[in-house]
C-alpha cells in the first residue's frame, strides 16, 4: 500500500452518504465535505458521492461535526445531485 493513500481509495471502494429527514423541520446528512452555500431558504452541500440541495424558510445548521451536518428550520424540498461514473445525473 502506497502512504497517503486512503484504505477505501487502495480497495477500490467508493464512499457514500446518507441523509436523515426526522420531520419536515430537521435533516442529518452523513458523507458531507463542503457546505457550498448556505442562506435561510437554501443549503447546498457537496457529498462524497454528488451534491445535495436543501430548500425551504429559515434554515439554520443545527450541528456539524466531522462529516455530519444537521439543518434545521422548515424543509420544503431537496434535490439530489450525484455523480455516476464521473458524471452528474439527475
Amino acid at each position: 500500500m502506497k502512504k497517503g493513500k486512503r484504505l477505501t481509495e487502495c480497495l477500490n471502494v467508493r464512499e457514500k452518504s446518507s441523509a436523515f429527514l426526522v420531520s419536515d423541520c430537521e435533516i442529518t446528512v452523513t458523507g458531507c465535505s463542503k457546505v457550498e452555500e448556505y442562506t435561510p431558504e437554501l443549503v447546498r452541500l457537496k457529498r462524497v458521492d454528488g451534491h445535495m440541495e436543501i430548500y425551504g424558510k429559515s434554515l439554520t445548521v443545527s450541528t456539524y461535526f466531522g462529516s455530519e451536518i444537521t439543518l434545521s428550520g422548515k424543509i420544503e424540498s431537496i434535490k439530489l445531485i450525484q455523480k455516476n461514473n464521473g458524471n452528474e445525473c439527475h
